[in-house]
């Protein structure tokens, strides 16, 4: 029979990496000839994946403060580095009131007949100082989002090195793919 061409290689070269997401800096040695292994590069892969990989290995960074409060979110670059949370605030010991220290009564919260009227201009206080700097994300915001979603799975990827990588593609795609194939 005739000569069909070179058998296929596993080895795969810096550019072959299409929706794999595989690429390697140097081309990859069969087993024994060297320690450069693989590089796993997650910044190719889109960000439903690295989503989906974040969520699934428990990576979602703390987000000091809330993107649910009025005051504004960190930048997406600070979710890869968090700083620490704030320290709790520690509560002073619950000092004995004599006539000397006790405080003044404020005479218009005394007046009141309901809490839910104080509690309405509470809220009209805290709603009118809120001023709107939140604008539609920019385009930039979302590159930046998803450069720190690829930092943070890659950062996982290279501390769980010494699991076989082969392994934990074909585990990660196959549940991507049997998720998929079950919301169908």
């Amino acid at each position: 029979m005739g000569d069909m061409g070179p058998p296929s290689s596993s080895r795969q070269t810096k550019g072959q990496t299409a929706a794999s997401g595989l690429t390697s800096h140097q081309e990859t040695p069969a087993p024994g000839e060297g320690e450069e292994k693989p590089v796993f590069d997650l910044s190719t892969l889109p960000l439903e994946c690295l989503r989906k990989y974040i969520i699934r290995y428990d990576l979602v960074p703390p987000m000091y403060p809330s993107p649910h409060t009025h005051h504004t979110p960190p930048l997406p670059p600070h979710l890869v580095n968090p700083p620490p949370p704030p320290p709790p605030r520690s509560q002073s010991p619950p000092s004995q009131l004599t006539p000397a220290n006790r405080p003044r009564r404020d005479l218009t919260k005394s007046s009141r007949r309901s809490t839910r009227l104080a509690e309405d201009e509470q809220l009209q206080a805290i709603y009118a100082g809120v001023k709107e700097t939140h604008g539609p994300p920019i385009r930039h915001d979302l590159w930046d989002m998803e450069k720190a979603c690829s930092d943070i799975a890659q950062r996982h990827w290279d501390d769980n090195r010494n699991i076989r990588e082969s392994e934990i593609v074909d585990e990660f795609f196959w549940s991507i793919r049997s998720k998929t194939r079950s919301s169908l």
